[in-house]
């Protein structure tokens, strides 16, 4: 995926083994830890990934 802004239904094409809540909650998640600003609501919603991010720390601390 080499886009900046997704929705959740594009990180499910990615991680096709999770269920609709998990993706949720990993994007939740992501939000809280500041990886991704939301952009939205509800069916509406898309995700930004924060521009210089260090991607290793959101591996290490999931």
């Amino acid at each position: 995926m080499n886009k900046t802004e997704f929705s959740r239904k594009d990180y499910m094409d990615i991680f096709k083994d999770i269920s609709s809540a998990t993706a949720s909650r990993d994007l939740k998640k992501g939000i809280e830890i500041e990886l991704f600003e939301k952009i939205g609501e509800r069916n509406k919603t898309t995700y930004r990934l924060k521009t210089g991010y260090n991607n290793d720390i959101y591996y290490t601390t999931l």
